[in-house]
């Protein structure tokens, strides 16, 4: 290769394409590099497979389990979709405040709730028996666009063929 580059980002899920889209937007010329190639539409639990190293697990030096995707996305392409804020229990004690970042994050990717017809009749039934045992569930903010979800569908964790479930993909495309 001849061509030269100011950043050279290994790695496109949501930590590698978020860092190159910023470089990006700062007139920067990025290179995006991805070990696991990409798979547009995963459909089945095969395929999830054929994309993640190690059956999809890896373990941090404090023997926690980490998802680990090779596929251009990383492991945003395999969650379901659903956004929490980032613990005040974990962060609170060693003063990091991440409410600005969260804030920045819900508006960046359009997190919120889903209706009731998006999250279906299972989940809902779920969420009534937990409530009417005592305890008090909701349902979680979502990085899913409801006005591109399909109701019935439930790719979310499949590939979301419908483009609604944001991906580390949109900042790289």
């Amino acid at each position: 290769m001849s061509e030269e580059y100011d950043v050279i980002v290994v790695g496109t899920g949501p930590g590698g394409a978020t860092v190159a889209r910023e470089l990006a937007r700062r007139k920067k010329t990025v290179l995006m590099l991805e070990r696991g190639g990409r798979f547009d539409f995963v459909g089945n639990t095969a395929a999830m497979v054929l994309m993640s190293r190690r059956f999809g697990l890896t373990r941090s030096r404090e023997k926690n389990w980490v998802v680990s995707v090779c596929n251009y996305g990383g492991a945003s392409n395999f969650s379901g979709g659903a956004a929490v804020d980032p613990p005040g229990s974990v962060f609170d004690p060693v003063g990091i405040d991440l409410s600005a970042e969260a804030a920045w994050a819900r508006r960046e990717l359009g997190i919120g709730p889903l209706t009731d017809e998006l999250v279906g009749e299972p989940v809902l039934r779920i969420l009534e028996a937990a409530n009417d045992l005592g305890y008090h569930w909701t349902k979680l903010d979502t990085f899913i666009d409801p006005e591109t979800c399909r109701e019935g569908c439930g790719d979310c964790m499949l590939g979301c063929r419908h483009g609604a479930k944001w991906t580390a993909r949109v900042f790289g495309d």
